[in-house]
C-alpha cells in the first residue's frame, strides 16, 4: 500500500509525450525564427514555502488510534523563491521574497 500525493490536474496532463514533443517543436521554431542564441534564452520558476506548517508528519500515538492530529499556532509566513537559469548553463542568484 502506498500513500497518494496530490498533483494538480494541469501538471498531470503535461506528462503527455505528444504535448511535450509539440511544445519543443514550437519552441525550436521560435528560436529559429528570431535567431536566438543560448545566452538569450532564460527559464525561471518559483516555489512558495509556508513556514511553520508541515503538510505531513510522523507522530507517536496510542496503538489503534486512527487519525492523530498535529496542532499549530495558526501563524504562518509565506516565502517565495524565484530561480533563473540561462540556456548557456549560467544561473542567476535566487530571488527570495519574504515578509
Amino acid at each position: 500500500m502506498k500513500v497518494s500525493t496530490q498533483l494538480e490536474r494541469h501538471r498531470a496532463y503535461a506528462k503527455d509525450s505528444q504535448l511535450i514533443q509539440d511544445y519543443f517543436a514550437k519552441l525550436s521554431g521560435v528560436i529559429c525564427q528570431y535567431g536566438l542564441k543560448a545566452d538569450q534564452i532564460f527559464n525561471m520558476d518559483e516555489k512558495g514555502f509556508v513556514m511553520g506548517l508541515a503538510a505531513r508528519a510522523k507522530v507517536l500515538c496510542r496503538w489503534g488510534r486512527r487519525n492523530p492530529h498535529v496542532t499549530h499556532h495558526g501563524k504562518r509566513e509565506l516565502i517565495t523563491v524565484i530561480e533563473t537559469i540561462c540556456g548557456n548553463g549560467s544561473v542567476l542568484s535566487p530571488f527570495i521574497i519574504n515578509k
